[in-house]
């Protein structure tokens, strides 16, 4: 997980009450123990506290359903863009190409991290001074 502006979780910022959206980078800033800034009302003093282990969690499982997804895409890819040139050259018959394009969408589709997932987690943080 290269971008840093994927939405990890959820907090309610301890300074102004509201609710804000923790980025990537921001959370690997809070584990390990440095100090994250709300972007909503500026307190740059807010730490995970007892909520280290759940967004540390929750990001393992974030990266490795990322890590899983991308090599499925990386094998299904390459197998519909070779049947595709088979079928355009005349090699394979439409019925098959559209066999295998079916299963190997289908495959990336099965293959999609759940939902759940991909959903930022609640998490609360708490000011350092």
């Amino acid at each position: 997980m290269k971008d840093s502006g994927i939405k990890v979780a959820t907090y309610v910022c301890p300074a102004c009450q509201e609710r804000v959206g923790l980025r990537h980078r921001h959370a690997l800033r809070l584990l390990r123990n440095e100090t994250a800034e709300c972007p909503k009302c500026g307190a740059d003093d807010l730490v995970a506290g007892a909520s280290r282990e759940t967004l540390s969690g929750h990001l393992r499982q974030m990266e490795e359903a990322a890590k899983k997804y991308s090599r499925i895409v990386l094998v299904t890819v390459p197998i519909i863009l070779a049947t595709l040139a088979l079928h355009f050259f005349g090699k394979i018959p439409t019925p098959v190409f559209a066999g295998i394009f079916i299963v190997a969408m289908g495959v990336q589709i099965l293959g999609k991290p759940r939902k759940a997932m991909r959903s930022p987690v609640e998490i609360t943080l708490e000011r350092s001074s």
